[in-house]
Formats: C-alpha cells, sequence, structure tokens
C-alpha cells in the first residue's frame, strides 16, 4: 500500500521514476532495465492510478474509510490478504473432504 494520501504527489514520484528510466535507455548496457521500468510504470499508471481505483488501494482510502466507520485507522485493513487466506482453508482443506472425483459441491452440501 502507498503511504501517500494525495494522488498528485504520488504521479510526481511516478514522473521522477519515469525520468531515472529513460536516462538509464541512454546507456546500452542498461537500457533493456530501463525500457522494463518505464513500460512497468505505463502498467501501474494505467492500471492502478485513475482516480476512483487509486482511492481504494492507498491510505487516502484507508483514511477515509476510517473517517466514514467513525474508527481509527488502525482498524482498518489494508488489504484482503485474510479473506484470500480464509478461501485457501475453505477450497484445500474443508471442501475437498466433501468432493467426489474434483466435481463441483452442490450448492446445499456447500450451505449445510
Amino acid at each position: 500500500m502507498l503511504r501517500s494520501a494525495d494522488r498528485d504527489h504520488t504521479l510526481a514520484l511516478i514522473t521522477y521514476e519515469q525520468q531515472a528510466f529513460t536516462q538509464l535507455c541512454t546507456n546500452p548496457q542498461s537500457a533493456k532495465a530501463g525500457k522494463a521500468g518505464i513500460s512497468y510504470l505505463a502498467y501501474i499508471q494505467s492500471t492502478w492510478m485513475p482516480p476512483d481505483l487509486w482511492e481504494s488501494w492507498s491510505s487516502k482510502g484507508r483514511n477515509d474509510a476510517a473517517l466514514a466507520l467513525g474508527i481509527d485507522v488502525k482498524g482498518v485493513l489494508p488489504t484482503t490478504n485474510h479473506l484470500e487466506s480464509f478461501n485457501g482453508v475453505l477450497k484445500r482443506k474443508h471442501i475437498t473432504q466433501w468432493q467426489h472425483s474434483g466435481r463441483r459441491l452442490r450448492f446445499d452440501v456447500l450451505i449445510h
């Protein structure tokens, strides 16, 4: 999770890193790494930096959630790792004992 709660500051950090990777591209020995870095930052910018999405994973979103819930920011989980872990245990440990030949579990058996 990004510690910055200011999107403009985050975009400035990305621009700074893009400049550093562009400089790497001028050296033939590091050009490949520079191009890969620029490509990665372009992915970050296009995928994770649209304003609504950025707010969902940045410190700003976590701060806003704490304010809306009326709780301390420490009470807002920064990731969904706990849900992913529960899902893994459910699928690999608990559901497999009821499955037969890898078939999907009937809904009524799952709920029971």
